[in-house]
């Protein structure tokens, strides 16, 4: 691409000092505060990249065409329009409104016609269009050549960088106003080193201090935090409340780590910090999220400068956020803001709460406390992971008749995420408890996947089919599915009370293995954090 020789007044041009602000907002009737493209849609309102149609209406469904997205791209990524219209499509003329646009664009070798010469302003943008562009337009490097779809360079390069849409999406699917708003605003906003504040808008997070100096150099998500508490309204958008071992994905905020009880027995204390001191230093941890009993965000703890080691997080609350009454127990629950790949999150680094404190002053005394959360509680032990597995579920029926000989044991779909494009979630070892009555035996067990004929030979020890070492090829699910069945041969001496059943038994967890071994691309686990039993298969009976 052109580097950029001149630069026109009036646009949004990294470098020059402009606030970018993610704040909730109600510009438009139709984009609803709760909806994950409202932070975007505002955001760049507010800096004057996007607009409505009049009357409060944005037309978040509305699919976009390729030039009103162009437009907004280059005005996000600070490139100028030409100062006049020039004819450089035949179907892209020097009267059209889009032309400055279009016309640059190609000079810069940002965009090119479709296969007929024309450039076709009026087709709708898909999500791979997209990506070409602003990736090319924010000077992202592209691995050029790799993948099988033509935009799938340009997703990678978005994605090592966690800008693409965190959805599930095509590259050929259309996109509507409030996705390109969602899209172009994620590009912006990392490139101000704002994208984590910006994801977590999307979430219903908002922060304190939220506008901030755009300039040139891109700031560290953690140096633009503010140990501040944010709004005592926020409210935490997450629904999982199990506290368990559990694996934190790279670049997300996750799982609870653990709730802390305060009690205060002389006076009512009004907060003015909370303090988690972790069991060990972790580079991969961005920050902490504080909440309390009415799932309210108390505040977000950042690293402690002050302590002794990096092991302590610090939230500094506003006087009227958190007040605890004279003998009243309150809980504080913590979760985890995990850096993403690209800003320093590393694979394996265990989070674990040692304690949790909490510092204020009395309300009839003024007197400091310092309150350390109840004793009696343990706090479980997380790893971070490039990758994870969401549910393992029985593919086949649930019940079904036993037979002898040759036959399909059992078959099991596996689903999981990553955080990264190119991070792995690939199985690398099963263990398959042997559930059975009658005189069952099963003998020559092999793995087949996604219904291919090939098949990869496992061994029977005791009461259990155990298949080491798995290929890529049978286990990889790093598309985000993988269907695995075990085939082989059944005997019975009973028949009459004879029943057989595959189980997936162990989950394990960070310190103990589990009936499944598996990599990130980076780590190898021995552990899934799903709820035991993994996955129960047909239960086969007389």
């Amino acid at each position: 691409m052109k580097r950029l020789l001149s630069l026109s007044a009036g646009l949004l041009i990294p470098g020059i000092a402009l606030a970018l602000t993610i704040a909730p907002a109600n510009f438009y009737t139709d984009v609803r505060a709760s909806s994950p493209e409202a932070a975007g849609i505002n955001m760049l309102s507010r800096a004057g990249i996007v607009q409505g149609y009049g009357n409060g209406f944005f037309g978040t469904a509305r699919q976009i065409n390729r030039a009103e997205f162009l437009k907004i791209a280059m005005i996000a990524s600070g490139m100028p329009a030409s100062s006049s219209g020039q004819n450089c499509f035949p179907d892209v003329r020097v009267m059209h409104w889009f032309s400055p646009y279009i016309c640059e664009a190609k000079a810069q070798e940002i965009v090119r016609g479709i296969n007929d010469g024309l450039f076709h302003p009026e087709y709708t943008v898909t999500y791979g269009e997209a990506l070409k562009m602003l990736t090319l337009l924010f000077e992202y490097d592209i691995d050029f050549g790799a993948g099988t779809h033509w935009a799938e360079t340009y997703y990678r390069a978005a994605a090592d960088r966690a800008v693409d849409l965190p959805i599930t999406i095509d590259l050929d699917t259309p996109l509507t106003r409030g996705l390109a708003a969602r899209l172009a605003a994620g590009f912006l906003a990392e490139s101000q080193g704002q994208l984590q504040q910006l994801r977590l808008a999307e979430s219903g997070q908002y922060t304190v201090g939220s506008a901030s100096s755009m300039s040139s150099s891109r700031s560290s998500y953690s140096s633009s935090r503010s140990s501040v508490s944010s709004s005592p309204l926020s409210l935490d958008p997450r629904s999982d409340t199990e506290i368990r071992s559990q694996f934190l994905l790279l670049g997300e905020v996750g799982a609870i780590l653990g709730a802390g009880k305060i009690f205060i027995q002389e006076e009512p204390i009004v907060v003015t910090e909370i303090l988690v001191n972790l069991t060990a230093e972790n580079s991969s941890v961005q920050s902490l999220l504080l909440y309390d009993d009415d799932r309210r965000l108390l505040g977000r703890a950042t690293l402690d400068p002050s302590a002794s080691t990096n092991r302590t997080y610090k939230a500094v609350l506003a006087s009227t956020t958190f007040r605890i009454a004279q003998r009243e127990e309150r809980r504080i629950y913590v979760r985890a803001d995990v850096k993403s790949r690209t800003a320093g999150g590393q694979s394996n680094q265990i989070v674990q709460i040692s304690a949790i404190v909490v510092k204020g002053n009395g309300e009839w005394s003024s007197h400091p406390y310092s309150v350390v959360s109840s004793g009696s509680e343990t706090f479980p032990e997380f790893l971070t992971a490039r990758s994870m597995f969401t549910s393992i579920t029985n593919a086949g029926a649930s019940t079904a008749t036993i037979l002898s000989g040759a036959r399909t044991l059992g078959s099991f779909t596996f689903l999981g995420r990553k955080s990264d494009a190119s991070a792995h979630l690939d199985l690398t070892d099963l263990t398959f408890d042997i559930g059975q009555t009658g005189g069952v035996t099963v003998s020559g067990p092999t793995l087949g996947a996604d219904g291919s004929p090939d098949r990869f030979p496992c061994t029977v020890t005791g009461t259990q089919i155990v298949c080491t070492a798995i290929p890529d090829t049978y286990g990889s699910a790093t598309d985000g599915s993988k269907t695995l069945a075990l085939y082989g041969t059944v005997s019975i001496s009973d028949p009459e009370h004879a029943s057989f059943r595959l189980t997936l038994n162990e989950t394990g967890s960070a310190d103990t293995a589990g009936a499944a071994s598996w990599s990130d691309g980076t780590t190898n686990f021995d552990w899934i954090a799903l709820p035991g039993p993994l996955a129960e298969g047909t239960y086969f009976r007389y």
